[in-house]
């Protein structure tokens, strides 16, 4: 097979292959350990290895030749109306482990499906109106303006859409567990921003090339194409290191208990206003007031806050209730998020910690993970949320009280 090596079409090779190489593994581990995100990855980094080929395989050599030429143009290797839809998929199945493509997900996937049956109507026509050989002059339906503009638009859709789940969910984590920090996911939103940069650098070099139309050439062009291979190596190694990654995975309650699209069931909980009064138990109805009562009871005086793994459903199992319930009740009845309440009882029992005397005894790390923190990291950022200090100089200021009243 027809391959000239140079500058050219050698680096956009690596990139061509090494996103293939990562498709497979991810691939792979997809069916070894049924990784939906694994699989959505795959497919995203395959349609990028696609986009780069016509210039990679252009620059080695093919444009030069009738019959390689034609499969460059034959082939629809630039699968806009795609890109979206995988990416979004994409980041439903990182952030919610219950994700699964549905019968009605097929809308997403019909535009592309339209262009691929055009393609091949097109190229047909075009080989038979030829009398049965392919014109040695032929257009590129691929690098048609009408869908390269509405390809890259749909892209910029998607990921506004992808953006928006990412924002939901973040919203939603804070209201059913109570190590939120842990799960914000935030290399979701580093793919999401790094995918928009594709968009930013195409409509840049689109701009660039109207101002500079002497660099609007094939050489022109392959910096773009050079920038989308390093964009998107950088994708496939961050989503890969992500994969392999054995971060905590939350049985989503709310997702378990019913049979509702995630989305909706995302847009539920967000859904859940906070009291704009300072009164505790405004808007709660009488049952609601006594959950709220059993809720503190289990939290406080049977210390569920101590449990550095405490879910929304374990709260429901105990009190034989269910989570949006609760979540309702504790944002109208505690006036905050499940996420900031537990952590705002594990502050409490650390300062009363300190108040005794333990740091003393203990490191603060010691007495952050016995009332109920998992990390460092994770007290750090929610003792400096809550109290507007950092642990260590809350412990040098108390010391120093104490020593003034001794």
């Amino acid at each position: 097979m027809l391959f000239q090596f140079n500058i050219y079409s050698g680096l956009l090779l690596i990139f061509f292959t090494h996103n293939l190489a990562y498709a497979l593994i991810l691939l792979q581990k997809s069916i070894q350990e049924r990784s939906k995100s694994a699989f959505w990855l795959a497919l995203f980094l395959i349609i990028v290895a696609l986009y780069l080929a016509p210039w990679m395989l252009g620059f080695a050599g093919w444009y030069d030749i009738d019959s390689y030429r034609a499969v460059i143009f034959t082939i629809p290797f630039h699968q806009l109306y795609f890109f979206g839809p995988v990416l979004y998929f994409y980041t439903q199945a990182v952030l919610n482990p219950a994700f699964r493509f549905r019968k009605k997900y097929l809308w997403h996937l019909l535009p592309g499906c339209l262009y691929l049956i055009y393609a091949l109507l097109q190229v047909a026509s075009d080989y038979y109106g030829n009398g049965g050989a392919f014109p040695s002059l032929y257009a590129d339906i691929d690098f048609d303006e009408w869908y390269q503009i509405t390809g890259h638009a749909s892209m910029l859709f998607y990921l506004i859409y992808a953006l928006r789940y990412y924002n939901l969910y973040r919203k939603v984590i804070q209201n059913i567990v109570s190590f939120a920090d842990e799960l914000t996911f935030k290399y979701i939103r580093e793919f999401i921003i790094t995918c928009l940069a594709i968009i930013i650098v195409n409509i840049s070099f689109k701009i660039g090339f109207e101002i500079f139309p002497e660099f609007a050439d094939f050489v022109g062009s392959w910096w773009y194409f050079m920038a989308v291979g390093v964009i998107s190596y950088r994708i496939a190694i961050k989503g890969y290191a992500n994969e392999n990654f054995k971060s905590k995975r939350v049985g989503y309650g709310f997702v378990n208990e019913s049979k509702t699209e995630s989305t909706e069931i995302l847009a539920e909980y967000a859904e859940i206003e906070f009291p704009q009064s300072d009164s505790n138990n405004l808007g709660l109805t009488e049952s609601e007031e006594k959950l709220r009562d059993q809720l503190e009871k289990l939290l406080i005086t049977n210390g569920y806050y101590k449990n550095p793994e405490l879910t929304l459903l374990d709260l429901a199992k105990a009190t034989g209730s269910n989570t949006a319930l609760i979540s309702k009740v504790i944002n109208k009845g505690f006036n905050q998020n499940f996420n900031d309440l537990v952590n705002t009882l594990r502050i409490d029992a650390f300062k009363a910690k300190v108040a005794a005397g333990e740091s003393s005894k203990s490191t603060l790390l010691g007495l952050a993970l016995d009332c109920g923190f998992n990390s460092k990291a994770t007290f750090n950022r929610a003792f400096k949320k809550h109290t507007g200090v950092t642990p260590k100089d809350y412990l040098a200021k108390n010391t120093a009280e104490l020593g003034l009243k001794s």
